[in-house]
This record gives C-alpha cells, structure tokens and sequence, in this order.
C-alpha cells in the first residue's frame, strides 16, 4: 500500500508529459492545448501498467476531465475532487484499492462517452449562453452610460446657458462654472444643517 502511495505521489509530481519544459511557463501564459490521444502514460519504471493510471486536467471551457491513459473511460465533472473520486472508482472496479493520478496543466478534451456528470453538456450551454449575454450587456450598459453623460452634459451646458441669459437681462456680473458650482454646495450644505 505504501508504495503505491509512493508512486502516485512520484507520478503527481511531474511534469507535464506531453511538452517538455511547458510546466515551466508561467501562470499568466496560456499553455496550448493538447489532443488527449497525444497523452501517454509514463515508462514502467515510473507507474506500472498494471494500475490503472487516470490524466485529470481541465477543458477548454474550464470543467474538469478525468480520462484513463488506455482510452477506456472518462468524464467530465465541475469539480477536481468529483474527477479524482471517478479516477478511484473506476480504479476499484477493477479490484484496484485506488488508480494512480496525472494531473496535465495543458488543456485538453475528452475524447470518448461522458460516463461522469451529465449535466455538464447543458451546463456548457449555460455558460456559453451567458458569455454572449454578459458581453452584449456590457456594450449595452457602457452605451446607457455613454448617453446618460451625454445628457448630462447637455442639461449642464443648458443650464449654464440660462444662467448667462438671466445674468445678462438682470445686468449682472458674469459668474464662471467653478465660482457657481462652489455657490451650490454651499447652499446644499446650509439646506442640509
């Protein structure tokens, strides 16, 4: 049993299999994305292959794929912790106590039957649908925007614009925007004591 721990514990710790030198880039590099056929499973020095051997790694919309390294079964799943108790399960239904666990930081596809969480098709759906959504809300919000200081701007310049006809009718000094602005406040903050 320990030495099975040991092995699984040696095989999460390295690299990424599929590019030398990828696990080195840094988080705000986006790695490429991997075909899920182009991963292998590791020599028998380092995982014997008789236990079943489980590549956890995420998809490109960002849910998480637990694959086995022969092709034989897999699945998508929400969380990390779902993927690796599908790995284990998996591995007990082969009279394996648990399978042995690769995590791959490049991205890849699941590429035979979901056997894990069905819901993860509608799920994709629901995301995709609502990146369309929040994008086109926010060109929306940021047009409201846009023309909600445009008006400002107008009511602004209107007023301005009455207060120099009423200054002019009434024969009195011009007053600038900031000397008027500064006539406002004072008279809100007298209001409001």
């Amino acid at each position: 049993m320990l030495r099975q721990f040991l092995l699984i514990k040696r095989i999460c710790e390295l690299p990424s299999l599929t590019e030398p030198g990828a696990w080195r880039a840094s988080s705000s590099e986006r790695l490429a994305p991997v075909d899920a056929k182009a991963l292998k499973r590791p020599g028998p020095e380092i995982v014997s292959p008789a236990i079943p051997l489980f590549f956890i790694g995420r998809d490109h919309d960002g849910f998480w794929i637990a694959r086995d390294a022969d092709g034989e079964t897999g699945g998508l799943f929400l969380f990390r912790k779902s993927a690796v108790r599908f790995a284990n399960e998996s591995a007990r239904a082969r009279g394996w106590e648990s399978g042995a666990t690769m995590s791959v930081p490049q991205p890849f596809e699941l590429d035979i039957e979901n056997r894990g969480n069905a819901l993860i098709n509608i799920l994709r759906s629901a995301k995709r649908l609502g990146l369309r959504l929040w994008s086109g809300a926010k060109h929306f919000a940021s047009t409201i925007g846009r023309r909600a200081r445009q008006r400002r701007q107008e009511q602004e310049r209107d007023f301005y614009r009455q207060i120099d006809e009423y200054r002019r009718a009434h024969g009195l000094r011009p007053i600038d925007r900031d000397e008027w602005r500064s006539w406002i406040y004072q008279a809100l903050e007298e209001r409001l004591r």
